[in-house]
């Protein structure tokens, strides 16, 4: 039978037993699609799992880019071919597909009735789960793989719009600076206000960028054996002029003898300045910011606990999510800096989680974070401490 020799040659259907391939081989039928030709479309209700024979096979997933009435539509896309199958919610209610499937050119495909295999899993057990572990498998490695794909997309199209941005801001300046002729003072102003925009859209472009670098990219070449303590200690700086001028007062303690960190300097110092930075924009005046250290034998915690408005409870689950932005967040941004925080740590092989309020206190929050620390044992001595006061 020619569709059980197309079977056996597909990772997810050849490792079944030959009864069970038989009764699968039976619900298939042979479908030839056309260069550009729908298989089906995103919404669709999903009836057959397909596995192609021959051709190739696009999936796509429409993104909007804007406001979804008047947004920009452009398809993102994966592409399969001969014994690749495609169409798993056939196998999984509610059964709505999430990508289109476009023929890229003469292709065909069997197309296995979904709910006979689903019968079928139902009558048989042992096979129907031996089915379901590998379509597991393949759709967390095809989401791994689309990740990454949009994660290189966002990574260039972010690119592509930081230079003329940069362009603009710096054309922005030097009329601002009065080296392109006198500005009168009403149009200094819009000028100056337009200036602020755009770097503010500079900064969201950045956020991208170092997102999508994480997302995408591997930390082996940046490890290095690094002292957590100056790490702190240059994110400390980067607040605390804010911290003064806001009357918060920024507080660490570091164990003494604690031994070097393999991490990546600049990734670690980036998600300390954030958790420091959103501490004290959320802590008033009068109010502490306080970062300190422990040695837990095979692994370091550092713990940002501030003063401040805290956060409810019922945002607290979502707080590290991508975009998520909180009730009481004021500043304008993208919702990115947690989410590039949890990133940065589990790129390390850490965790991060939040308390807010912490314990024994009635407000504020307190960020904490694990990471792997160094082979050598930390020398036992008094702790390192330092503290700015507000002004």
């Amino acid at each position: 039978m020619v569709e059980m020799e197309y079977l056996r040659r597909t990772p997810l259907l050849g490792g079944l037993p030959e009864a069970f391939l038989a009764r699968i081989a039976a619900m298939a039928v042979e479908q030839r699609y056309g260069p550009g030709q729908y298989i089906f479309r995103e919404g669709e209700e999903s009836t057959h799992l397909y596995v192609i024979t021959d051709g190739r096979v696009a999936l796509e997933m429409n993104l909007v880019i804007g406001r979804r009435e008047v947004g920009e539509r452009r398809a993102f896309a994966v592409v399969l071919g001969p014994a690749d199958c495609f169409s798993w919610s056939a196998l999984v209610p509610p059964h709505i597909l999430t990508m289109s499937a476009v023929a890229m050119q003469a292709t065909t495909v069997l197309a296995i009735d979904g709910a006979a295999l689903r019968r079928l899993i139902q009558e048989e057990p042992r096979s129907g789960i031996v089915l379901l572990r590998g379509l597991a498998e393949i759709v967390s490695s095809r989401l791994i793989e689309a990740r990454a794909k949009l994660c290189a997309i966002i990574a260039l199209v972010s690119h592509e719009l930081k230079a003329p941005l940069a362009a603009v801001e710096s054309y922005l300046q030097v009329m601002l600076g009065g080296y392109a002729g006198e500005v009168p003072a009403q149009q200094q102003e819009m000028l100056a206000r337009c200036s602020v925009r755009v770097q503010e859209l500079i900064a969201l472009i950045d956020a991208l960028l170092r997102v999508s670098r994480i997302e995408t990219g591997d930390l082996s070449p940046e490890i290095a054996p690094t002292d957590l303590a100056t790490l702190i200690d240059e994110a400390v700086e980067n607040v605390a002029p804010a911290a003064r001028d806001k009357g918060v007062r920024l507080q660490v303690r570091v164990p003494d003898g604690l031994p070097p960190l393999p991490v990546a300097p600049l990734r670690i110092q980036e998600a300390l300045t954030n958790l420091l930075d959103n501490a004290v924009k959320f802590t008033p005046a009068g109010g502490s910011v306080d970062v300190a250290v422990t040695d837990a034998g095979d692994r370091v915690q550092v713990e940002v606990r501030d003063t401040g408005i805290g956060i409810p409870a019922d945002e607290q689950p979502r707080i590290f999510d991508e975009f998520y932005r909180g009730r009481m967040a004021q500043a304008r941004g993208l919702g990115l800096g947690l989410s590039l925080v949890k990133r940065i740590v589990e790129a390390h092989g850490g965790r991060i989680w939040v308390e807010s309020p912490p314990a024994g206190a009635r407000s504020g929050s307190a960020f904490s974070f694990i990471l792997p620390r160094a082979r050598e044992q930390a020398r036992p001595g008094t702790a390192v401490a330092w503290t700015i006061e507000a002004a």
